[in-house]
């Protein structure tokens, strides 16, 4: 098999299909304005199949472009969506289908993106970037159409490509063999926690387990939200209502994201602006999916990044 084909995509879903298909008022099948569930996300899964098919084949697929049946777009949106670990019932049920999962994701990056037709599936999020972002920055989509993809479909991107190297996930395991770390989740699991004399007991309760943790340290943590509505407090709360920065808005529906200028400044924040973002912090309106470049594609991430140091150097040496 031809490596270097499959990275040469993105086969179907290529920038001059969807600018085409912008530029001629496509209309989806509802009659609707288009749609990102009924117009771009079938062509997606199509390049996941056809790259799928590549490596599974070992190359005799390559000039079979011809439409994958439902069977076969199931299986893709089954591979993206992923196993959902967290809708197990019960603690050691739960523990064994993330221990087997993160197991089995280990075995196939292993196999890389040659080797296993389900990383080189999943390896169509990151040659279709460049595809979503002029889509999504030229303002193709409809609002409730841009929020709806990155609300409901970018997070599954997200899930089944994001994560940590092979060594990480190896020592990961590592150590729940070795009964240092242990998983805790699952469907109906309930924990109280309530502090005692420096120490902090966690009462876990699941269908399948009932006990106590003690625990010296007890840290609570989350990932935070991209969409500025969301902040009820904090620093976001305080730059936006201090004009400092502003939420992007489209259609007159918020986003999500900061709305930011071509070099990465706040837009309408005046003159003397000294802050710059970049990243996911502006999704929506400039829309990133990858921080670091693939062997072949261009990187959106580093020229912005370019842009915006040029900008910050500018304002200190006028």
């Amino acid at each position: 098999m031809d490596n270097a084909a499959i990275g040469t995509g993105p086969f179907f879903m290529t920038e001059s299909v969807v600018n085409e298909m912008a530029a001629c008022g496509f209309r989806s099948t509802t009659g609707e304005a288009i749609s990102y569930k009924s117009d771009l996300h079938p062509l997606f899964l199509k390049e996941m199949a056809f790259r799928y098919n590549l490596v599974d084949t070992g190359g005799s697929g390559m000039h079979a472009r011809s439409s994958p049946t439902q069977d076969v777009i199931r299986a893709m949106s089954h591979i993206l969506e992923g196993t959902c670990v967290s809708r197990v019932r019960g603690i050691k049920a739960y523990q064994k289908a993330a221990y087997d999962y993160i197991k089995g994701d280990i075995r196939e990056a292993l196999l890389g993106e040659f080797g296993s037709p389900i990383k080189s599936a999943l390896e169509a999020v990151r040659y279709c970037r460049n595809t979503y972002r002029a889509f999504l920055e030229n303002a193709n989509f409809p609002a409730s159409e841009h929020r709806t993809f990155l609300v409901e479909f970018l997070p599954a991107m997200q899930r089944s490509t994001y994560g940590p190297p092979i060594s990480r996930n190896e020592e990961l395991l590592a150590l729940i063999d070795h009964g240092t770390v242990e998983l805790i989740g699952g469907v109906c699991i309930s924990a109280e926690v309530k502090p005692d004399t420096g120490k902090t007991n966690v009462s876990l309760f699941g269908s399948d387990i009932a006990r106590t943790i003690t625990a010296d340290t007890y840290i609570v943590a989350s990932c935070p939200v991209v969409d500025l509505s969301a902040h009820g407090e904090g620093v976001y709360r305080d730059l936006v209502r201090g004009g400092v920065l502003s939420m992007f808005y489209k259609g007159g529906l918020s986003i999500g994201g900061i709305d930011v200028d071509i070099d990465g400044s706040p837009r309408h924040s005046g003159p003397d602006n000294r802050i710059w973002v970049l990243g996911y912090p502006t999704e929506g309106s400039h829309f990133f999916t990858y921080a670091l470049p693939h062997t072949t594609l261009y990187s959106r991430h580093q020229r912005d990044a370019d842009i915006c140091a040029a900008a910050v150097l500018r304002k200190l040496l006028p």
